[in-house]
């Protein structure tokens, strides 16, 4: 997986509590998201890797992801990764909301 921008790190609570998310997404590099849970920065190795992941979106409208995505809290009291894409050409923009954080 190539990694073209610089992913997003930011806070979000659930149910659990207080945790640290890196969100990226893939630029020319793909077509994709990714969402990694980043709370405990000495919980990191190779054999771990997995947990870490919470999620990653594809769509076959996603198309190339040149903006960087954002965390947000929604009025619903919900967290939500957003991004806007763009197809070229012709040029088509989606934006996506992905309120289900955690999967």
């Amino acid at each position: 997986m190539c990694v073209g921008i610089t992913p997003v790190s930011d806070t979000a609570y659930d149910r659990n509590g207080w945790h640290t998310l890196l969100v990226g997404s893939l630029r020319k590099g793909g077509t994709g998201l990714f969402a990694l849970d980043v709370t405990d920065p000495t919980n990191f190795s190779e054999s771990n890797a997995a947990s870490l992941v919470l999620w990653e979106f594809t769509d076959a409208n996603l198309g190339y992801t040149f903006s960087q995505p954002s965390l947000v809290r929604l009025n619903n009291g919900k967290w939500a990764a957003v991004l806007a894409t763009a197809t070229t050409p012709p040029t088509v923009t989606h934006m996506y909301l992905l309120d289900q954080i955690w999967w």
